[in-house]
């Protein structure tokens, strides 16, 4: 699978894109190209030559700030969301919790509920069929357990 890594702004984490057929991109004025075996492209419009675009961001696995294991008590997100999402959530190497929610204009607080406690936390945000989102912040707001 080709993969490019783009970054967006100074300062700013590299996004990966999969699954295309560019070896490069880039922005001319508002315009986005790409270009690859096939020719020059330019990218834009809401699905991929009539395919909902599916989207993924993974966040970095985090600790919470806390020395002791947590309990997420619930994801909180903030931007706009025009379908359905969901949010993975992984603690340690238990079993994924996915939590659905969308759409949504604003902040939005979803409980994840009992049952999931450790110390290394994973998330993952995915539109589902395709659904436009710009994502402000998203935050797990946590219990930290004691160690006894």
């Amino acid at each position: 699978m080709d993969m490019i890594g783009v970054r967006v702004g100074p300062g700013l984490a590299v996004s990966q894109y999969a699954g295309f057929a560019f070896s490069s991109l880039g922005r001319v004025g508002d315009a986005v190209l790409a270009t690859g075996e096939g020719g020059l492209f330019r990218l834009g419009g809401d699905t991929d030559d009539g395919a909902a675009i599916a989207a993924v961001v993974e966040f970095p696995l985090t600790d919470l700030g806390a020395e002791s294991p947590s309990r997420v008590r619930d994801i909180r997100v903030r931007g706009r969301f025009e379908g359905e999402m969901a949010v993975d959530l992984a603690v340690d190497d238990g079993p994924v919790r996915r939590i659905a929610f969308g759409p949504l204009a604003g902040a939005g607080r979803f409980p994840v509920g009992r049952g999931g406690e450790g110390r290394e936390w994973r998330a993952r945000l995915e539109n589902v069929d395709g659904a436009a989102f710009v994502l402000d912040e998203l935050r797990l707001t946590h219990v930290a357990l004691d160690r006894r």
